[in-house]
């Protein structure tokens, strides 16, 4: 997976956010606060998985 397949797979099962492994620890807090508080994280979380092409329901 690329980090947008992991950020849509993390959104289809509920998720307000998606921090990668590789991220600063100061990132990570700042991803916690923002979900803590009802906000996506990174704010771009919510626009590329919004955007993601839909699979064709059968």
């Amino acid at each position: 997976y690329d980090e947008e397949e992991n950020m849509f797979v993390a959104k289809q099962v509920g998720a307000y956010g998606f921090i990668p492994k590789r991220t600063a620890s100061s990132e990570l807090i700042s991803g916690i606060r923002a979900v803590g508080g009802g906000r996506y994280y990174p704010p771009a979380f919510a626009y590329v998985t919004a955007n993601w092409p839909q699979e064709e329901t059968k």
